[in-house]
């Protein structure tokens, strides 16, 4: 016989808030789960969570997270409660897990023997979250910046991996990469005729063009001071011939008209 280790969520959020173990079936650690609860005597704040849930007229959902041989049920229940708190989840557990750990127990500052660490990696490998999963991991990471520390323990996760995909002598430099060939120019170009403009018809609101205008003040125009070299003017040159102007055939407004005039004669 195999223990179960499982979690029990928020029904509505699908938020996980506690990891136990049990060796009945989970229909019936479910059952007991919220049986207890109605009991007044029972203040925990797992039962108050729960007690939360029943109020609402919903009960907590549960979940098999996986079977774990009875003899290491302590360590792996340590292990999975460590895990979803270090994930972001706000467990409801009074203890870090197993029934001989103290209530003050943790893990921070201590570090799995090369043994365990190869038990770890062995009930982990193959193993894919499911996209439920993926999603409530997902949805607790954003908005969380990434500290430095952070940062770098990831690039050094996957950094030798990445160069195995991608070695040096076939990488392009920012350089090539920045200033496209006339190949690759051409490739742009013909994939995007025909196509509208992704913003064509879409007029920007009154924030956006406030935005806009704030962000320009102050600002001198990027061109300012820059003369158009001979080649430049020559193809702005041959692109407006042939082209009639955007206004013509359309008369100015009385407005219009008033404020041209009055430009000229400040001028």
């Amino acid at each position: 016989m195999k223990t179960k280790i499982y979690s029990l969520s928020d029904p509505t959020t699908g938020e996980i808030r506690y990891i136990g173990k049990t060796i009945s079936s989970l229909e019936r650690r479910h059952h007991d789960h919220v049986h207890e609860t109605k009991r007044p005597s029972v203040r925990s704040h797992k039962s108050n969570w729960i007690r939360s849930i029943l109020n609402t007229g919903k009960i907590p959902s549960i979940e098999l997270i996986e079977y774990v041989p009875d003899s290491e049920w302590k360590f792996w229940e340590q292990y999975w409660i460590a895990q979803f708190k270090a994930w972001g989840f706000r467990l409801t557990n009074k203890t870090e897990g197993g029934d001989d750990c103290p209530a003050n127990f943790s893990m921070r500052g201590r570090h799995h023997t090369e043994e365990t660490k190869i038990k770890l990696a062995n009930s982990q490998r193959g193993k894919k979250h499911s996209e439920e999963t993926r999603k409530k991991q997902s949805d607790l990471k954003i908005g969380k910046p990434l500290s430095p520390e952070h940062k770098l323990n990831l690039f050094k996760a996957t950094g030798d991996k990445w160069q195995e995909i991608h070695p040096v002598e076939t990488r392009r430099s920012w350089v090539e990469v920045k200033n496209h060939d006339e190949i690759a120019r051409q490739k742009i170009s013909e994939s995007k005729k025909g196509k509208p403009a992704w913003n064509k018809g879409i007029s920007p609101s009154d924030e956006a063009r406030k935005k806009m205008s704030e962000s320009k003040k102050g600002k001198p125009a990027w061109n300012k001071g820059i003369s158009p070299s001979e080649e430049t003017r020559l193809k702005i040159s041959k692109a407006g011939k042939c082209r009639s102007a955007w206004n013509k055939g359309i008369p100015a407004s009385v407005e219009v008209r008033k404020k041209m005039s009055a430009a000229k004669k400040r001028n």
